[in-house]
C-alpha cells in the first residue's frame, strides 16, 4: 500500500494531507520558517514515528470515553496575507465495545471497537459556520500489548499516522531538520471558563514542539512541506496533539506561493 492516509480538512489521506488539500487547522501558527537545507541528515519515518509516539504514550484510544468530545479551529494564510478561519472540525465517540479479532495465523488479539462521528463546517466570508459533511466512522484498536489501529479512521493525531502504511521506495519520505522543544500551554478559553482542565493546575499544561521538514513523492513530483506539532500527555488522547501547522507551496496560475494551514484545539470535554 501506497502513502496515504486520513485528511478531509484534516480529514482525507495522508497523502492529501502531505499534498495539502488546505482548509484546515489554527489560531495561530506562530512561526513562518522556511524549510531547510537538504543537506541535513535525514531521519527515517520510523524514528520520527518512535519519537512523536513517546511523547504522548500515556494518552491511548485505551482511555477513550463514549462522551469524549473534541473541537477544533482551522486557519489558512496564503502568500502574505492574514491567517484566515476556513473551517472547524469536532469529533466524537459514539461507542466503544470489547471484540477479538483472529490473525491468519489463528493468534487472538483483544480489540476495542469504536464509532465515531466527525463533523466538518464551512466558513464564509461574513465569518459563518455552516456544516459541511457528517460522517461516522467504525475503528479497531489492537489493546495491549500491541497498541495499534488495525486501520486509518482518519482522525488520529499526528503521532499515529504513520502506522498503517507500507511504503514502495518512490513513496518513501524523507525528514529533515528534525527538532524540539518544551513549552507550556494555556488551555483554550472555552476549557478555561468552565473549569475543565483535566487536573492541570493554572489550566496550564506542558507540551513539546517538534518541528520538521518532509519531503516525498507524489505522482512522479517531488514535494516538500515544514511541519509544526504541538504534543502533550496531560490532556486525553483525541487532545493530545492540541496544534498542528503546515507550511508549503501552493502554485498558483503558474506561480508558487507560499501557504500556510493550522488547526488549534478549542475544546475538549469528556464527561
Amino acid at each position: 500500500m501506497a502513502l496515504g492516509m486520513g485528511f478531509h480538512l484534516m480529514g482525507h489521506s495522508l497523502r492529501i494531507f502531505l499534498t495539502l488539500n488546505i482548509c484546515v487547522l489554527l489560531t495561530a501558527c506562530l512561526k513562518n520558517e522556511p524549510v531547510t537545507n537538504e543537506s541535513d541528515v535525514p531521519k527515517n519515518f520510523l524514528e520520527i514515528q518512535s519519537d512523536l509516539y513517546n511523547l504522548t504514550s500515556t494518552q491511548t484510544p485505551e482511555d477513550m470515553k463514549t462522551s469524549d468530545f473534541a473541537y477544533f479551529s482551522e486557519k489558512a494564510r496564503f502568500f502574505t496575507g492574514q491567517f484566515q478561519t476556513v473551517g472547524y472540525k469536532t469529533q466524537q465517540a459514539l461507542s466503544k465495545v470489547d471484540d477479538i479479532f483472529t490473525t491468519e495465523d489463528g493468534t487472538q488479539v483483544n480489540l476495542h471497537k469504536f464509532k465515531f462521528l466527525e463533523s466538518m463546517y464551512k466558513v464564509d466570508e461574513s465569518g459563518n459556520a455552516t456544516l459541511d459533511t457528517q460522517t461516522e466512522k467504525d475503528c479497531r484498536f489492537a489493546r495491549q500489548p500491541y497498541s495499534l489501529w488495525l486501520e486509518s479512521c482518519d482522525l488520529q493525531p499526528f503521532q499515529d499516522y504513520y502506522l498503517y502504511y507500507l511504503f514502495t521506495n518512490e513513496d518513501i519520505p524523507y525528514f529533515f531538520n528534525y527538532k524540539k522543544r518544551q513549552l507550556t500551554m494555556q488551555l483554550p478559553p472555552l476549557m478555561v471558563e468552565k473549569n475543565n482542565c483535566f487536573g492541570n493546575e493554572n489550566c496550564t499544561i506542558n507540551v513539546t514542539e517538534v518541528q520538521f521538514d518532509i519531503i516525498f513523492q507524489e505522482e512522479g513530483e517531488r514535494k516538500r512541506q515544514h511541519i509544526l506539532l504541538w504534543l502533550t500527555k496531560d490532556l486525553p488522547y483525541l487532545a493530545s496533539n492540541p496544534k498542528k501547522c503546515i507550511s508549503t507551496l501552493l502554485e498558483h496560475e503558474g506561480q508558487k506561493y507560499p501557504y500556510d494551514f493550522c488547526q488549534e484545539l478549542v475544546n475538549f470535554v469528556q464527561e
